[in-house]
């Protein structure tokens, strides 16, 4: 992995923490400035620059209006021909359409896909259909870990007993 140059859209929790551990690993980071940007922020690179430069590209952002359909065949057809895809993100980010195109075609080197635009998968599902060893599905529960489970069992348990004991904590607020 060292020297491999590795893309990520979304620099939240998730994408902070994924450049850390890929730099530990010898690898260049690239943060992607958000599509359309008319000006980088200090540390990110032009969009289509992490797209065309990426020998991996991680999406780690959320799904919303200007992030649907975000990677589509354009999109796809910017990056380099060996370029791993890997969606950890949210479904409805990467059209599936384009993704299972561009990998049919040769025309990227593979992806691993943890979401899907409808979950549970619905029959139809462009990428459920293919047989493809460059391609790797797993199910959206990344957070299903022994582990996980315990640590959010923990943490409910204690914003109960704090809510209880007058000492609310959490909470979120609508503007």
């Amino acid at each position: 992995m060292a020297g491999t140059t590795l893309g990520i859209i979304g620099h939240g929790t998730l994408g902070k923490q994924v450049a850390t551990l890929a730099r530990a690993f010898g690898m260049q980071t690239l943060i992607a400035e958000h599509s359309g940007a008319r000006s980088l922020r200090a540390g990110r690179t032009a969009f289509e620059e992490v797209l065309a430069r990426s020998q991996v590209l991680v999406i780690l952002c959320p799904l919303n209006p200007s992030t649907r359909n975000l990677i589509g065949a354009a999109e796809l057809a910017r990056m380099r021909p060996d370029a791993l895809l890997i969606n950890c993100a949210r479904g409805g980010i990467v059209d599936e359409a384009a993704l299972a195109g561009a990998l049919l075609r040769g025309e990227l080197g593979g992806a691993g896909v943890d979401v899907l635009s409808q979950e549970p998968p619905t029959q139809g599902n462009p990428l459920l259909d293919l047989a493809l060893p460059n391609l790797i599905l797993t199910p959206h529960m990344a957070f299903a870990s022994v582990q996980s489970i315990e640590t959010l069992a923990e943490r409910l348990i204690g914003n109960l007993e704090a809510f209880v004991a007058g000492q609310p904590r959490h909470l979120v607020t609508v503007a």
